[in-house]
């Protein structure tokens, strides 16, 4: 028989376990490719008190993004491809950028952006794919 008294502890340390020391899904390093080919674009995503920071490195220069980095909405991905966002998407957006993570192998309605790797940057000139590292 089992002793119930130990049930709320073990709940609780089975759910720390999936979730407690899970890294968010957009923290890390990012490299941007075009076509297939490195576009010399790195981003940095880190998160402190519950909060995203976008940092640019340019070789051995880091340029942190000073504007406040917030959530990439659904309504955000509507207005950028014109189309309803994924179910699984997820985004940030700082200044003029944003970094969103979509399924690997995501595609826009007209086949013209896609997202081999699961992730995308998206900057006022237009699309290129992210590597994270």
């Amino acid at each position: 028989m089992f002793n119930l008294n130990y049930l709320p502890g073990i709940v609780l340390a089975i759910s720390c376990l999936s979730g407690c020391s899970k890294e968010p899904s957009l923290v890390g390093k990012y490299l941007g490719y075009d076509g297939g080919k490195p576009a010399g674009i790195e981003i940095d995503v880190s998160q402190k008190d519950g909060k995203y920071y976008m940092t640019e490195v340019d070789g051995s220069t880091s340029h942190p993004i000073p504007d406040p980095v917030v959530p990439f909405t659904k309504d955000d991905f509507r207005a950028f491809f014109g189309e309803p966002a994924p179910t699984d998407f997820d985004g940030i957006q700082a200044s003029a950028i944003a970094v969103v993570k979509v399924s690997k192998g995501w595609s826009d309605h007209t086949h013209a952006i896609s997202a081999k790797t699961g992730y995308l940057l998206l900057l006022p000139i237009g699309v290129l794919e992210l590597r994270k590292e």
